[in-house]
């Protein structure tokens, strides 16, 4: 186990573009935050690694895509992960995940979960389809996050931001995967987990700490 996460860590750290740090992969930190290579190990020999996560996909170990009906073909493909299908992914989680490459895992318990995991391998098919047919630069996924930030570092109105979106789509070409509208992007991407919270702050951006957010 030890030479296994050493090995893990050393890989995981030679494939990272946030200087020292990686996404630490223990049952408590699940990949959501990001750790020293040293203290990684430490919360994995404290902790255990997060049950499922046996492909390091979050630390850029090929992925390999299988099953559920999803694809015409049956045969798995390893792929390396790209930004916008990690996303998907990050959402999903190890644990949905586990279930996905393992479903056998579940099959004497409610199936609920295997259609959960259905709709996020659904998404990422989704999240892999370029903005139009013919296009090759840009992925339908990230064109949409990166509306949705450019909204919000300009405080867009909404209006504004859905005659911005009509005026794109009609300069596209015929078959673009752009959804039209603010309410529908969100809506979509909610789907991932990337939505949007209001919280109430003062004129000088302080978070008020009161009710849920004591």
């Amino acid at each position: 186990f030890i030479e296994g996460v050493e090995d893990n860590i050393e890989f995981a750290m030679s494939q990272t573009r946030d200087g020292d740090t990686i996404k630490c992969p223990c049952s408590i930190c699940k990949n959501t935050r990001f750790v020293k290579g040293d203290d990684v190990k430490f919360h994995l020999y404290k902790n255990g690694l997060t049950r499922g996560y046996t492909q390091w996909y979050a630390h850029g170990e090929p992925f390999n895509f299988t099953g559920l009906n999803l694809a015409e073909s049956s045969t798995a493909q390893a792929t390396t992960i790209e930004s916008h299908e990690a996303m998907v992914i990050d959402a999903m989680g190890p644990e949905m995940y586990h279930n996905y490459i393992n479903p056998n895992v579940c099959a004497h318990e409610d199936q609920t979960p295997n259609q959960h995991v259905a709709n996020f391998f659904r998404l990422l098919e989704e999240a892999d389809k370029p903005v139009w047919p013919s296009c090759s630069k840009h992925i339908n996924l990230s064109t949409m996050a990166q509306l949705l930030n450019l909204k919000s570092e300009f405080n867009m109105p909404t209006a504004c931001y859905d005659r911005m979106l009509s005026f794109i789509k009609e300069i596209m070409p015929e078959g673009d995967r752009l959804e039209d509208t603010f309410h529908k992007t969100k809506k979509m991407l909610s789907s991932l987990g990337l939505g949007v919270i209001k919280i109430h702050a003062c004129v000088n951006n302080c978070m008020l700490y009161y009710k849920e957010t004591e």
